[in-house]
């Protein structure tokens, strides 16, 4: 098969074999650009409903609130606290999660099968899972922290720290998919086809 694409969505439970980087990056770029597109759209939805709430509640209550326009912009400062004018953060943050995990569904089998090809485990592919994992829930752990009077330090430290580390083994993670394919046979099999 000579469409990449099509080549990875009929190998979605291929875990086996090789992937050269002409097969594996334009079937990738297609589904992280599916997923950020998808990620997004619950983002617009839910803070277009937070604007218009905050509109409304404006227009309402004009001795609770200051409007300041100016050309292009438009700033409503409320007094008080009204938790009913902040976006769902566990929506949004469910959302990204699902989405997030459909992305590495769909891009599991390719991934091994691109490291195969670069003479290295599918399991290396792994090493960025968990810290996503956390940084979600702990993301939503420290929104939902905001909400009570919970102590957010040490969480919002914990979460920097998994940033970082995420994004290092994402980079590495990159790097390795990048690498050239072993010329050959490898113990993953015959060299791919390259598209």
């Amino acid at each position: 098969m000579s469409n990449p694409i099509a080549a990875g969505l009929t190998r979605l439970a291929q875990f086996e074999g090789r992937d050269a980087s002409a097969r594996f990056w334009p079937y990738a770029s297609l589904i992280l650009a599916l997923a950020f597109v998808v990620m997004c759209a619950p983002f617009v939805i839910e803070m277009s409903k937070t604007f218009e709430a905050i509109n409304s509640f404006a227009a309402e209550h004009p001795e609770l609130t200051t409007v300041h326009r100016g050309p292009g912009q438009v700033s409503i400062q409320i007094e008080g606290s009204h938790p009913e004018l902040t976006p769902d953060f566990g929506y949004l943050l469910t959302t990204t999660g699902l989405v997030a995990a459909g992305a590495v569904a769909l891009l599991a089998a390719a991934v091994a099968r691109r490291l195969h090809d670069t003479d290295r485990s599918g399991l290396w592919g792994l090493i960025p899972l968990p810290f996503l994992a956390f940084g979600i829930f702990g993301f939503r752990a420290l929104i939902d922290s905001f909400m009570t009077d919970a102590p957010i330090m040490p969480l919002f430290a914990g979460l920097m720290l998994n940033n970082m580390v995420y994004l290092l083994s994402l980079a590495g993670l990159v790097w390795m998919l990048g690498s050239a394919g072993t010329p050959g046979s490898n113990r993953f099999g015959p060299a791919p086809a390259e598209a």
